[in-house]
C-alpha cells in the first residue's frame, strides 16, 4: 500500500475548486493488479478534489479485501461498491449503470482495476486544459503496454501526433485511437449517450461508441505524453479464451458498427472492408492456440498477401511457421539476457 496519509492528499486541494473529478474504476478478480491502480490514483498531485469510485463485480479472489484495506485508510476519497452477484454477466455497461450516476465530479476519468497511471500530474494536466477550453469534451494521452504476467514491455509509448479537434470521423475510422485508461471527459454530456440501446443491442464494448457519441458535442484533445500502463495477456472482454467466444464477440461488433453508422451517416460510413480485422484477429488467435483447422478456415477468408496468411493454408507450413517463431523467441530471449 502507498505510504501516504489521506490528509496529505486532501491538504493540497483548493476548497474553492471543490471536487472536480470522479475516477471510475471497475474491478473483477484483479487481486494481482488492483493495488497499482489505487496507488496511481492516490499519487495524483492536484489542486482540486477527486474521488475514486471503485466497483468490485463479485470477485472470487482477494480483490474485495484489498479494496477494503484502502477504504479504511482513505475513507473520504475511495468509495466502493461490492456486488453480491456478478453484474457484467447480466449485460450492459457497469459504468453507465453503477458508476456514472453516483459521480459527484464535473469530469470523469476512467481506469480499470488491472491498468494503472504512471504520471502523478495526469489529472492536473487534463483538467487545466478542459477548464481553459470549454468547447473541449475529452482529453486523452498516450500509454505503454506491458505483459500482465511479468511486467515486461510489449509496446513502448509511441509519440504519435494524433489529430485533435472535431474528430468523430477519425475516431470511427481508427486513425485516432483513444486509450480508455487515459481519458478524462465532461460528465454533463453522458445523458445524451444511448446506454440503454447499447445494452439492448448487446454491444461487446462500451468505450468506442461512447467516444463517438461524445465527440458530437465538442472537440477531443490529445496530449502527446505517456501517463499510464495497459496490461495485456490475461483473459478479458477484449481477449477471450476461445475462438468461439471471439466469434460471438465479433457478431455483436457487427451490430454495434451498423448502429453507429446509422446514427451518424455523414461521418461514419459503412464499409464492409472495415470488418476485415475480425478475420485477421481470428487467424492470429488460431496461431496462438496452434489450431490449424481454424487457421485454415479464417486464412481462406483473407485476401491480403502475407507469409502469415499463406502458411495458414497448408498444415505443414502452419506448424513450420510456429516452430520458426518459437526458435526466434528463444534466440531473442537469450540475446536480451546477455
Amino acid at each position: 500500500m502507498i505510504d501516504i496519509e489521506e490528509y496529505e492528499i486532501i491538504k493540497n486541494w483548493n476548497p474553492d475548486k471543490g471536487l472536480l473529478v470522479s475516477i471510475d474504476c471497475t474491478a473483477y478478480n484483479h487481486e494481482n493488479y488492483i493495488e497499482d491502480a489505487l496507488n496511481g490514483f492516490l499519487c495524483q498531485r492536484t489542486d482540486f478534489g477527486f474521488e475514486v469510485l471503485i466497483h468490485d463485480d463479485c470477485s472470487i479472489d482477494r480483490t474485495k479485501e484489498i479494496i477494503q484495506e484502502y477504504v479504511e485508510k482513505f475513507p473520504t476519497i475511495i468509495k466502493p461498491i461490492y456486488q453480491k452477484e456478478n453484474q457484467f454477466s447480466k449485460g450492459g455497461s457497469i459504468s453507465a449503470k453503477f458508476q456514472f450516476p453516483r459521480a459527484s465530479g464535473k469530469y470523469i476519468a476512467i481506469c480499470e482495476g488491472d491498468d494503472f497511471w504512471t504520471d502523478t500530474d495526469k489529472l492536473q494536466k487534463q483538467i487545466d486544459f478542459l477548464e481553459q477550453n470549454e468547447n473541449c469534451i475529452l482529453v486523452h494521452t498516450g500509454f505503454e503496454i506491458r505483459n500482465s504476467t511479468d511486467g515486461s514491455l510489449i509496446r513502448a509509448f509511441e509519440n504519435i501526433q494524433y489529430k485533435s479537434g472535431f474528430i468523430q470521423k477519425e475516431i470511427f475510422e481508427g486513425t485516432v485511437k483513444i486509450g480508455t485508461l487515459t481519458t478524462c471527459f465532461r460528465k454533463k454530456y453522458l445523458n445524451e449517450v444511448p446506454f440503454d440501446k447499447f445494452k439492448e443491442l448487446d454491444f461487446p464494448i462500451g468505450d468506442w461508441p461512447l467516444w463517438i457519441f461524445l465527440s458530437k458535442y465538442g472537440t477531443i484533445h490529445y496530449l502527446p505524453i505517456s501517463t499510464a500502463v495497459y496490461r495485456m495477456g490475461h483473459t478479458s472482454v477484449t481477449n477471450p479464451k476461445s475462438i468461439d467466444e471471439l466469434l460471438k464477440r465479433y457478431e455483436r461488433e457487427k451490430v454495434m458498427y451498423k448502429f453507429i453508422c446509422d446514427s451518424f451517416p455523414e461521418t461514419c460510413i459503412y464499409k464492409e472492408s472495415d470488418l476485415n480485422y475480425m478475420n485477421l484477429n481470428l487467424l492470429s488467435k488460431s496461431y496462438k492456440m496452434k489450431d490449424y483447422e481454424n487457421a485454415n478456415r479464417f486464412g481462406r477468408l483473407i485476401s491480403e498477401r502475407s507469409i502469415y496468411v499463406f502458411c495458414s493454408k497448408n498444415k505443414y507450413l502452419f506448424f513450420g511457421y510456429l516452430y520458426v517463431q518459437s526458435l526466434f523467441q528463444k534466440v531473442k530471449k537469450l540475446y536480451n539476457s546477455n
